[in-house]
């Protein structure tokens, strides 16, 4: 088997691991808290001694079994939330027919984040009335209109006398 997808859903109380497979199998999450550690095998090639055979182990870990009964091609794991800013590594291991596979995934890490901080309080505005030290004078003379509303005749102070 291989690991065609591999989605994360964040939840309120944790998160959910969905993979999906290329033939039906049965996966176990292995995971754990400390970095997995990297050490050189020596390996033969034809008789010669080759030490860059890299191997990757975890050192302390927990096995998950996924959700779905039987052999699956979408494979799901929820999990609980774990401290803030702490991160995990893991990796796919599986049956196919109950009988283990040498296949396993790649190493994954996952950063639990912090949740989103509170949303600041609304603004509130508040305007001050500052006393004003300019003072606008008029002059003497009026340039004001004065309405006679009744019968709509507008009265200025250049208007002639009336007789």
């Amino acid at each position: 088997w291989y690991l065609k997808d591999l989605q994360y859903e964040y939840l309120d109380d944790g998160f959910k691991l969905t993979a999906v497979t290329d033939v039906p199998c049965h996966l176990f999450c292995r995971m754990t808290t400390t970095p997995p550690r990297q050490h050189s095998l020596p390996s033969y090639r034809r008789g010669i001694a080759l030490t860059g055979d890299v191997r990757f182990c975890f050192v302390v870990y927990e096995d998950n079994e996924q959700i779905e009964a039987g052999d699956t091609l979408t494979h799901t794991w929820l999990k609980a939330a774990w401290p803030v800013c702490e991160t995990r590594w893991f990796y796919f291991l599986g049956s196919i027919l109950g009988i283990p596979v040498v296949s396993e995934s790649p190493i994954f890490n996952f950063h639990f984040p912090a949740p989103p901080p509170e949303p600041p309080p609304p603004m509130e505005r508040i305007f001050l009335s500052i006393p004003n030290d300019r003072t606008i004078y008029q002059s003497t003379g009026s340039w004001a209109s004065a309405h006679d509303a009744a019968a709509g005749i507008i009265h200025t102070q250049y208007d002639p006398p009336q007789s």
